[in-house]
């Protein structure tokens, strides 16, 4: 090749890379221009879950709901509960049925994590426009009171030492910049039973309502 033909392969080949480089910023522009990053802020109150009888932070679940479609997204899910992992404890069934009537069978990577922590922070890029239920399912093992007792007037114990059911919150949510929603509880589910369905009635529900002092979801 002759010195000419490889100049003029050269200049060829750098026009390329120059297209594809402005081309990849075009595509990224595109790209933050039709999402925006969904926010989800958690707190939870320790001194609740501290006066159970195992004392140990509840199993929480986030996820999403598409209107459009009914496609469930999880965002966050507590590791216990997305593994099935019961390791020197009763196995629970029951910490969060919702979720587990809902989920789809394999989760991403980074969906779970641990419950150490008093607050839960998540977020995420999702398509603008779209308008979504965001539920949260929250349960603390342990938490018996008069209507949900340790053990029943048979004499027979709870056995998941469940206690009060885990309890719903929901709210709705269109992905545009500067919306927010405050979810709001709309249910529970059961002490002993799985369940597909949210039961309205909350009667002898007491300290479950309060393991959530404070939820922000809201697009930035």
């Amino acid at each position: 090749m002759n010195k000419k033909k490889f100049r003029r392969s050269i200049l060829i080949f750098l026009v390329l890379i120059f297209f594809l480089y402005l081309q990849g910023i075009t595509q990224g522009t595109n790209n933050r221009d039709n999402h925006y990053t969904l926010i989800i802020n958690i707190e939870l109150d320790k001194k609740i879950y501290d006066y159970s009888d195992y004392g140990e932070p509840p199993q929480v679940a986030i996820w999403l709901e598409d209107l459009e479609n009914n496609e469930i997204r999880t965002i966050y899910v507590t590791r216990r509960t997305a593994e099935n992992d019961w390791y020197g404890k009763t196995e629970c069934p029951v910490s969060l049925p919702l979720w587990q009537s809902r989920k789809k069978k394999n989760l991403p990577d980074g969906v779970s994590g641990a419950t150490e922590k008093n607050f839960i922070k998540r977020s995420l890029q999702i398509k603008k426009d779209i308008t979504f239920n965001i539920f949260i399912e929250v349960n603390v093992a342990g938490d018996y009171n008069r209507n949900f007792p340790a053990n029943f007037e048979n004499g027979s114990p709870d056995p998941q030492g469940n206690g009060q059911p885990s309890i719903i919150y929901r709210g709705k949510i269109k992905i545009n910049k500067g919306e927010r929603t405050i979810p709001e509880v709309i249910g529970r589910s059961m002490q002993l039973d799985p369940v597909k369905d949210v039961i309205s009635d909350m009667k002898g529900i007491t300290s479950a309502l309060k393991v959530i002092k404070k939820i922000e979801v809201y697009i930035k």
